[in-house]
C-alpha cells in the first residue's frame, strides 16, 4: 500500500479516522492506496484508498472487481483467508498466494514436484475449494518454510519450482511503493487537499500519473526490445519534467507532438538499470533497534532458480515433525 497523511479541516473529518494530530483547525490524518499491479511493466490498472488502519482484505474485495478470467493472481499470506478465497476463485482467474503455517492442508494426492493435492475450507462452513500446495526453502537463509496455495492443479502445466520463482516476482509492488512515495511525491511529502474529495481526487490524479510513466515506459522497452525493468523510472520522470511543455494535450496527436514523442521514447532508452528480477535480498534492519539483521551490499541471482533450496515434499515434512 501506498501511504500519505493529509490535513484536513475540522468539517471534513466525518470522512477519516485515524487522526494522528492537530495544527490549528485542521487534523492529520493517515491515508493508504491499495493498487493492483501487472508484475511484468508494474503499471497500475487498479486501486482503491482508505484508512490506514483499516484491515488490507477489506479494499481486496473492491479490486477483486478487477480480476477475471485469463489472469494469474498472486497475494501475500494476509490475504489467505478461505471468504476472499473463494471469492477471488469465482472471478475465473488463476491464484497463486502465499499462505500461513495454518490452516492445516491434507494430503489428498502427492505429485512427482513435492507439491500435493490438498482441500481449503472454511471454519463453520461445509464449502471447499480444491487447491494444490507448495512448501520450500531459500539457500542462504534460515529454515523458514515458505507455503504456497494455487489453483492450478496440474504439476506438469506449472511444476512447483517455477511457481515458487514466481511467487517472489511479488515484491516488484514494493518497488512501486518506493517510486510513488520517493521519487514522485518526495520523502515524507503530505497531500495538499484540505477536503475529503479532494483527497480521493488527489489519490486518483496521483495513480494516474504513475500509470502514465509506466505506460510511456512500457513502449520505449516495447520499441527497444528490452524488459520494462531494465529502464529507469528517475530517469524517465527527469525526462518528462524537462521535456513536457503542454500538460493540457489530449488525443489525438498530431504529427508534431507524435515527433515529440518518439524524441521523448529515445532520451528515456539513453539509460539503463540493472533488472530487479535477477536479484534477491534477505530482509534486513535499517534501524539499530529492528529484530532484523544488518542488511549487506550486493544480491543474490535468481537465475534458473538456483536461490531456491528444495522444494519439500510431505514425506519430508512429517519427518521435520
Amino acid at each position: 500500500m501506498v501511504q500519505r497523511s493529509v490535513y484536513l479541516t475540522r468539517k471534513g473529518i466525518g470522512h477519516f479516522s485515524g487522526c494522528l494530530g492537530v495544527h490549528g483547525d485542521r487534523l492529520l490524518f493517515p491515508r493508504c492506496v491499495f493498487p493492483c499491479l501487472e508484475l511484468g511493466t508494474r503499471a497500475p490498472f487498479s486501486w482503491c484508498s482508505g484508512p490506514y488502519k483499516e484491515s488490507e482484505q477489506t479494499p481486496a474485495k473492491e479490486l477483486l472487481s478487477s480480476i477475471g478470467p485469463g489472469m494469474l493472481m498472486l497475494a501475500d499470506r494476509g490475504y489467505t483467508g478461505f471468504p476472499l478465497w473463494l471469492r477471488a476463485k469465482k472471478t475465473g482467474a488463476d491464484l497463486l498466494w502465499r499462505a500461513r503455517s495454518q490452516p492445516h492442508f491434507p494430503v489428498k494426492e502427492a505429485h512427482e514436484d513435492g507439491s500435493w493435492r490438498s482441500v481449503f475450507s472454511g471454519k463453520g462452513t461445509d464449502n471447499t475449494c480444491e487447491v494444490r500446495v507448495i512448501d520450500y526453502t531459500l539457500k542462504q537463509e534460515d529454515a523458514t518454510v515458505y507455503r504456497l496455495v494455487t489453483t492450478m492443479l496440474d504439476p506438469e502445466e506449472a511444476p512447483a519450482d517455477e511457481l515458487a520463482a514466481l511467487y517472489h516476482e511479488r515484491w516488484e509492488i514494493e518497488t512501486t511503493y518506493d517510486e510513488v512515495k520517493t521519487h514522485m511525491l518526495g520523502p515524507g511529502a503530505m497531500l495538499r487537499s484540505k477536503t475529503p474529495d479532494l483527497v480521493q481526487q488527489e489519490f486518483e490524479g496521483l495513480m494516474l500519473a504513475y500509470y502514465a510513466v509506466r505506460a510511456l515506459i512500457t513502449k520505449a522497452a516495447k520499441k527497444a526490445d528490452e524488459d520494462p525493468d531494465r529502464l529507469s523510472f528517475v530517469h524517465t520522470v527527469n525526462v518528462l519534467q524537462r521535456r513536457i511543455q503542454q500538460p493540457g494535450v489530449s488525443p489525438p496527436l498530431n504529427k508534431i507532438q507524435q515527433v515529440k514523442i518518439e524524441q521523448l521514447i529515445d532520451e528515456i532508452l539513453e539509460e539503463r538499470v540493472v533488472s530487479s528480477r535477477g536479484q534477491r535480498k534477505p530482509r534486513g534492519r535499517r534501524q539499530k533497534m529492528s529484530k532484523h539483521a544488518i542488511r549487506r551490499r550486493g544480491y543474490i541471482s535468481r537465475e534458473e532458480h538456483d536461490w531456491i533450496s528444495k522444494i519439500l515434499t510431505p514425506v519430508s515434512l512429517l519427518q521435520n515433525l
